[in-house]
């Protein structure tokens, strides 16, 4: 019986339907060199009711088809540059992993995330850098045991009006390829923070008392920096 499989080389990998034992707790696809790539996953991927590791990374599967309803007690999944250059969302049932506790997205180039995405209550990081995010949903704000959030290189404007609410971060990205970011006052009550990256002052809109605010984080250990 199998607890852990990797696939991380070799060219052009086709994976056996025979993988899909629920037993396995371990699932690690990654192409090393871009032409190392699955080009098929397993078509029984629910059946993995006990998997906890998930991770397909430089796959070129249809991210936005890609079913997770079945395998609701992972704890990490690594999806980053998977899917093709148009993919537009994911599928509605990453929103049923509510055991997850990192979401790792990068270079996806998805415009929006899923709207219940704060149904996963757990999630400790979540990364989304280099997405074409225009906007963060608002239910993020229900992701309270969130100590990490990288959003850079995105396309959102502003912030959730509640971000505030998530008052567990340490480690927040807010970068945007837009003109500017709005920050609403909420975010002055981020007062955990080890690390805040954040756009230059002319790209930022920013609420009264957000200086001091800052200055108080840095009196406190705070790496705060600026990128243009």
């Amino acid at each position: 019986m199998w607890h852990t499989v990797v696939f991380d080389s070799g060219p052009r990998v086709r994976l056996p339907l025979t993988l899909c034992t629920p037993v396995l707790l371990c699932m690690q696809l990654t192409a090393g060199i871009l032409w190392r790539v699955c080009v098929q996953m397993p078509i029984h991927l629910q059946q993995l009711v006990n998997l906890k590791y998930l991770n397909l990374s430089y796959n070129q599967f249809d991210i936005t088809g890609m079913d997770f309803s079945g395998t609701t007690q992972l704890r990490v999944l690594h999806l980053a540059a998977m899917g093709a250059p148009d993919a537009t969302e994911l599928h509605e049932s990453i929103c049923l992993l509510t055991e997850l506790e990192v979401l790792r997205l990068n270079g996806t180039r998805l415009p929006f995330l899923p709207v219940n995405l704060g149904n996963l209550v757990k999630l400790n990081v979540l990364q989304v850098e280099l997405c074409r995010l225009e906007q963060l949903p608002e239910s993020i704000t229900r992701l309270t045991n969130l100590t990490e959030l990288q959003a850079s290189d995105c396309e959102f404007s502003t912030l959730p009006a509640r971000i505030g609410d998530m008052r567990a971060l340490e480690v927040a990205t807010f970068l945007t390829n837009g003109d500017t970011m709005a920050i609403p006052p909420s975010f002055l009550s981020l007062t955990r923070l080890r690390k805040l990256h954040m756009p230059e002052d002319y790209c930022l809109v920013k609420p009264p008392g957000f200086n001091v605010y800052v200055a108080a984080l840095q009196a406190s250990g705070c790496e705060y920096r600026q990128e243009s």
